[in-house]
């Protein structure tokens, strides 16, 4: 039996873990941190085998060597746990960890770090949660930059950084950066054949278990088993290389985020943290009716094509056909807003990797709402939508479309 002083702060620990959002939306991972909880505050037996039978329901059947949904869960709720811990939580007094090997919880006490070293090591763990692909390029990216700076200089930021920008590069309030995955699940075809889906309304395993439900309802039990959860997502190229941009505007305000996946993107997030949207126009996820809502722009034909509701026109890219050594055009949307008092959302998308790049670019420059042909004033919300001309799969220049100031009521009121 855990000792009560112990009992308190594990349960605490807990609380805090999932009021911060830090689980995602995937009530399974809640489910799975509070019966480690339970059995290791009541020193009860856990192991593989008692989780899949009190965590994930499965029947006598289950084989732990065929089977690996309890390693592929505790692996991700470690890193979880690690990536709050790096970020928003590295403030703690205590911190929960999940020893290599083991099924059960342990509470240490969170060391203090110096400002410059909190920055650099939040950076990196957040961001080796996202892929070694990304680890390479914004590490070193990363590593480079605070080799130019001296930890003792403030940056002073333009005024159209800070109108752009807003409280992001202000306040304390944490920061979220949210890059667009995609969500794949598994699907059985009638030979028995597996392979991966990939549907825009199905953005995580909740939503996936939502819709089979909704399927199945009064038609019997049907085939759940048809569909199946693989705790897979895959990340645009362009992706990389816009958060090794933004890192450099947030670096300069030393803010070290919380770098978390859409697929587990929660409304909770939005409303307690900073929001800054690194992916595809198609991922935006939640954020897309508050991106648009107030815009006269808005999804066309397809997610690689957006209207223009005033003039009627279309702006369709042809960077998915586009082949090695050929220019192409792609188009790049930027906003900057809030949906919440003192909250901030900063968009950065594209309809494909060439506009989410050359968005990424020009949100950083210290003359953004120049290139924007905005102006500081007291309206702190902005959209505009860029031509981007490409060459050989990568972002040569962007020519402004249009651009235009939101009515923040119309924003805030979805």
């Amino acid at each position: 039996m855990v000792e009560q002083p112990v009992f308190e702060q594990m349960q605490n620990a807990v609380e805090r873990l999932k009021r911060a959002g830090a689980l995602g939306r995937s009530p399974a991972y809640v489910k799975l941190l509070d019966y480690l909880a339970e059995t290791t505050i009541t020193a009860s037996p856990c192991s593989e085998l008692s989780i899949a039978f009190e965590v994930f329901d499965k029947d006598e059947s289950f084989d732990v060597a065929s089977d690996s949904t309890v390693r592929v869960y505790i692996y991700n709720l470690r890193r979880k746990l690690d990536v709050y811990y790096s970020g928003p939580g590295r403030i703690d007094e205590i911190k929960l960890i999940i020893p290599k090997g083991e099924y059960r919880l342990l509470v240490e006490r969170n060391k203090p770090v110096s400002k410059l070293l909190d920055l650099k090591e939040n950076w990196g763990q957040n961001i080796h949660s996202i892929g070694l692909a990304v680890v390479g390029l914004v590490i070193g990216a990363i590593l480079t930059f605070l080799l130019m700076i001296d930890a003792d200089s403030k940056y002073q930021f333009s005024d159209e950084q800070l109108a752009f920008w807003g409280n992001i590069l202000t306040d304390d309030r944490p920061v979220v950066v949210v890059v667009g995955d995609y969500y794949i699940f598994g699907e059985t075809g009638d030979s028995g054949e597996t392979r991966l889906v990939r549907e825009f309304d199905i953005n995580s395993e909740g939503d996936l278990r939502d819709k089979l439900k909704a399927q199945t309802k009064g038609v019997g039990a049907g085939s759940i088993d048809e569909h199946f959860d693989l705790a897979l997502t895959y990340l645009p190229r362009g992706s990389v290389y816009a958060l090794a941009s933004v890192q450099k505007i947030l670096q300069l305000a030393e803010k070290a985020p919380r770098i978390t996946m859409m697929s587990e993107f929660s409304a909770e997030d939005l409303r307690a943290n900073h929001v800054i949207y690194l992916g595809y126009i198609s991922g935006l996820g939640v954020l897309e009716r508050y991106t648009f809502s107030a815009s006269r722009f808005d999804i066309g034909y397809s997610y690689d094509d957006l209207a223009d509701a005033v003039t009627g026109e279309h702006y369709s890219s042809d960077f998915i056909a586009a082949e090695n050594d050929r220019n192409f055009v792609d188009y790049g949307l930027i906003a900057s807003f809030s949906v919440a008092e003192n909250n901030q959302v900063v968009i950065l998308t594209g309809t494909r990797d060439a506009g989410l790049m050359e968005m990424s670019e020009l949100a950083i420059t210290s003359d953004v709402l120049r290139r924007m042909e905005l102006s500081v004033n007291e309206n702190s919300a902005f959209l505009s939508v860029f031509k981007v001309n490409g060459f050989n799969l990568t972002n040569i220049s962007g020519e402004l479309i249009n651009s235009e100031y939101l009515d923040v009521d119309r924003i805030s009121g979805q």
